[in-house]
């Protein structure tokens, strides 16, 4: 599949196939790539090394300019700041999950405006914090769900910039922490709701599994029925 059709067969099989989000790998070959890149998820070029010359001249815009400013600002007050720890909020990892969200969003996108590695090396800690958790605290599935979002962003989007033993770990975190557990344990009541959990917990896995696609093509003609 390639180009717009093809994302837009991945997102009529996501509403075909709404519990079982690994459906999708079936179909994910190709979608959305850059050439040559590997890798799918959309955003900047993806697989290609960033250059500031060439990048930040679309942000002449004072109101895209300011933007650039504060994400690179927040960027690097992140270098200070620890990695997110495994510390639940009352009965949810969800404040964790997000906070990984935000932290990998700004600091890959810092990379790309400015091609410095260092924040490819502070969300390389991030990521891998998160990778080390003991689990995702599928309890509640929309911690799960987000944190599977954050490392598929941070995989795809800085995969020729990490090496690797961390690509392994992050994929592997992955796939044994978000893409089976609604396969291999009973934490996948969130496909029975009616309110937003559908959106997030398929969207979250969607994302991951169309991120380690081509490491993991096993998994592709993985067919299971959730809750069984």
């Amino acid at each position: 599949l390639d180009g717009e059709d093809g994302a837009e067969q991945v997102i009529r099989e996501v509403a075909e196939h709404p519990l079982r989000p690994m459906h999708v790998l079936q179909h994910a070959h190709g979608v959305g790539q850059s050439p040559g890149s590997g890798h799918r998820l959309g955003g900047f070029r993806i697989g290609q090394e960033a250059e500031s010359n060439t990048i930040a001249p679309q942000y002449n815009h004072q109101i895209a300019a300011n933007a650039r400013e504060e994400i690179i600002r927040e960027a690097d007050n992140l270098q200070s700041v620890p990695p997110i720890e495994r510390k639940l909020i009352g009965i949810r990892l969800l404040d964790k999950s997000r906070t990984c969200v935000e932290r990998v969003l700004v600091l890959s996108t810092a990379y790309y405006l400015t091609s410095d590695q260092k924040y490819v090396d502070r969300c390389r800690q991030e990521m891998l914090a998160a990778a080390r958790f003991m689990d995702w605290h599928p309890e509640h599935f929309l911690d799960t769900a987000e944190m599977t979002c954050a490392l598929a962003i941070g995989y795809d989007w800085l995969y020729n910039q990490l090496d690797e033993p961390t690509r392994k770990e992050i994929r592997d975190a992955i796939v044994s922490k978000g893409l089976r557990v609604p396969y291999d344990t009973k934490f996948n009541k969130w496909q029975r709701m009616t309110n937003n959990w559908g959106q997030v917990c398929n969207g979250g896995l969607t994302l991951g599994a169309l991120a380690v696609a081509d490491e993991e093509p096993d998994l592709r003609s993985e067919e299971r029925r959730v809750g069984k």
